[in-house]
């Protein structure tokens, strides 16, 4: 299954995202427990880097919130983020 998702890099330097656990993108990463993420510059002369792992699902809601604010905040702005 592949699809766009925003992420943040966390203090270990591992990718971090969010998903609900009933989407297809959720159950996949809960019955395979593994996980490729591909991140594109856009801009010339373009690159990109591929990362493939283990993944670890969290259901704490402080950690949730914490890490939407953060990804949040790169992608709309820090102004932001707290939406």
């Amino acid at each position: 299954h592949v699809a766009p998702v925003w992420f943040v890099l966390d203090d270990e330097g591992r990718f971090v995202f969010q998903t609900g656990s009933d989407t297809v993108k959720g159950r996949s990463l809960a019955r395979t427990g593994v996980a490729a993420l591909v991140v594109d510059d856009e801009t010339p002369p373009y690159a990109f880097v591929m990362v493939e792992g283990t993944v670890e699902i969290s259901d704490d809601l402080e950690e949730m919130l914490a890490v939407a604010t953060r990804i949040g905040g790169r992608y709309m702005g820090e102004d932001r983020a707290e939406e």
